[in-house]
């Protein structure tokens, strides 16, 4: 099972095999090369470890490169399918409800040494036992920001 975290080299590891299975399946005769240093990062820094969201966003930026006819996925498309993410979120789709729509800078135009990271500490769920008025849905927990350039110094 795929964990949440890409904090040691173990788990780092199993995030980029998953990408590297993802690159394998997408419709195009070049291969980006999710799982390599110009992608991962950026996928993480924007995921959280979130794997829907994720596949969302991959799922933008192969719709963009469809559509324009091209034989590769690249960064311009990944920074593509990010802007129309972030205007077609909701509130209800934000995984992270302690940072703002408008404060999540885009990693796909960013240098990947400033980019930084949250990483999930716990899911959402279902509290059954809500009293009324409060939310039966408990939002996921994520860390604090965490430079990017530390991860990548931990290889």
């Amino acid at each position: 099972m795929l964990t949440n975290t890409v904090i040691n080299k173990e788990q780092r590891q199993e995030f980029r095999t998953f990408l590297k299975v993802f690159d394998d399946s997408l419709p195009f005769s070049k291969k980006p090369g999710l799982h390599e240093l110009e992608f991962y990062p950026r996928l993480f820094a924007f995921s959280k470890g979130n794997m829907r969201r994720l596949r969302v966003l991959i799922n933008y930026a192969a719709v963009e490169a469809i559509l324009n006819k091209d034989d590769e996925l690249n960064m311009e498309h990944f920074m593509a399918g990010y802007r129309y993410h972030m205007e077609h979120i909701t509130k209800k789709d934000q995984i992270d409800s302690a940072e703002k729509l408008e404060a999540q800078p885009n990693p796909f135009d960013t240098p990947v040494e400033e980019l930084e990271f949250r990483q999930m500490e716990s899911t959402s769920y279902w509290k059954m036992d809500a009293r009324k008025g409060e939310s039966r849905i408990i939002p996921a927990k994520y860390t604090r920001l965490i430079p990017l350039r530390s991860l990548l110094k931990r290889r």
